[in-house]
């Protein structure tokens, strides 16, 4: 099997999030949307209808997110990866502070999907938990994330490890689901017992 080793940073361009100095300002009419970490959840598609509306502050020229891009949550105890995906329209939307914003370099025959899945399991989720800096609120140095291991299989692996994951995911918000419908029925039964005894 053809096998490629690498650092992450020799497979993407690595920015940081844009700039905000505070709190994100919803404004109606800004001229940018804004991902921020209570728009991701893993093995979740990102939730872009819900994402901030505001004007950037500064000069900078904002990292625009493209499709085929990912983001990577370097602050906080979980540390993922998001693939970007298809936003559904063509709105600018920059990454929050609280994450790096990846994109694969070009030539590089690795698909977004299987990428985030290698930095959100296994041997990469280790190596971000040893080398997590911080006391109290822990974080992903730029320089670390540069340095994590890649190892890149083959085109047609990366489409059925891909496949897979999707199968996993899918039978898990299906369980979610059942236990959503078993907590809501096991209420429903409380509630009528409830009745009948006052009845009775």
């Amino acid at each position: 099997m053809n096998i490629k080793h690498c650092r992450l940073a020799d497979i993407v361009e690595i920015f940081p999030g844009y700039p905000f100095r505070g709190p994100v300002e919803e404004k109606e009419r800004g001229s940018h949307y804004v991902l921020q970490l209570k728009n991701v959840q893993l093995g979740r598609r990102i939730d872009w209808n819900n994402c901030t509306r505001t004007d950037l502050p500064g000069k900078k020229e904002p990292d625009l997110l493209e499709e085929g891009d990912l983001v990577f949550a370097a602050r906080g105890v979980h540390n993922h990866a998001f693939a970007i995906g298809i936003k559904g329209d063509s709105s600018p939307y920059v990454a929050s502070p609280h994450f790096f914003h990846l994109r694969i370099k070009p030539n590089e025959q690795i698909y977004d999907e299987f990428l985030a899945f290698l930095l959100n399991y296994g041997p990469s989720q280790n190596y971000f938990q040893k080398e997590a800096a911080g006391s109290l609120t822990k974080s992903i140095k730029r320089s670390t994330l540069e340095n994590t291991p890649i190892c890149i299989p083959s085109v047609e692996r990366q489409i059925a490890m891909n496949d897979l994951v999707y199968a996993i995911r899918q039978e898990r918000i299906t369980a979610e689901r059942l236990i959503q419908v078993g907590e809501f029925n096991l209420h429903a039964l409380a509630n009528n017992e409830m009745l009948r005894s006052t009845r009775d």
